[in-house]
């Protein structure tokens, strides 16, 4: 978490201040912490609350129960954000958005990987769209990899994507020099 919010604030501090980050931990691990720890790492680096977002697994966040709900609801009221990760592959998608009220939720790249060829994946993926939309839920598709995948998630109305289609996950260093030499979109949803 520091080290996030780090080369978060680095990024501020050269003049891409829109940016936001997300960090995926397991729900346990956010619950050994006490929840004041996290925010001193947010206050410390001077970053907005809304610039951090919280992935955790569909299925992860209901096996914990209650004490996640809690833990999410608070992060929430402070705002920062919380994504629904790898949506679609857990046992209960429909109760992880109801139960954890996300602002975002990342369809998994196994939907991705053929939606080019696969009527089914465009259908279901068109599918979480729509509820999107009518529950006002952000969506980011994880895993695009080619120009075919990037227009057709676009003209289903996907607004955000996730994978090698732009980069690889990279160091803060290669990070900038990609900011600096591309018209790369920021990701804010709250």
């Amino acid at each position: 978490m520091n080290k996030l919010c780090r080369d978060l604030a680095y990024m501020h501090n050269q003049g891409y201040d829109d940016i936001c980050m997300s960090i995926n931990r397991s729900v346990r691990e956010f619950a050994l912490y006490d929840q004041k720890y996290i925010y001193d790492i947010i206050d410390e680096h001077g970053l907005a609350y809304n610039k951090i977002m919280i992935e955790i697994t569909e299925s992860a966040a209901l096996d914990e129960g209650n004490n996640i709900l809690e833990l999410l609801s608070e992060f929430a009221q402070k705002g920062i954000c919380v994504a629904i990760d790898d949506f679609g592959t857990g046992y209960s998608s429909m109760s992880a958005i109801i139960a954890n009220k996300p602002n975002v939720i990342k369809i998994d790249r196994n939907f991705i990987v053929d939606i080019e060829q696969s009527v089914e994946s465009q259908i279901l993926v068109s599918l979480v769209m729509d509820m999107s939309r009518k529950l006002h839920l952000d969506v980011v598709a994880e895993g695009v990899e080619t120009k075919a995948q990037l227009q057709l998630l676009s003209k289903m109305g996907c607004h955000y994507i996730q994978g090698f289609y732009f980069s690889p996950a990279v160091n803060i260093d290669a990070a900038m020099v990609l900011l600096k030499q591309s018209n790369v979109c920021a990701f804010t949803p709250c």
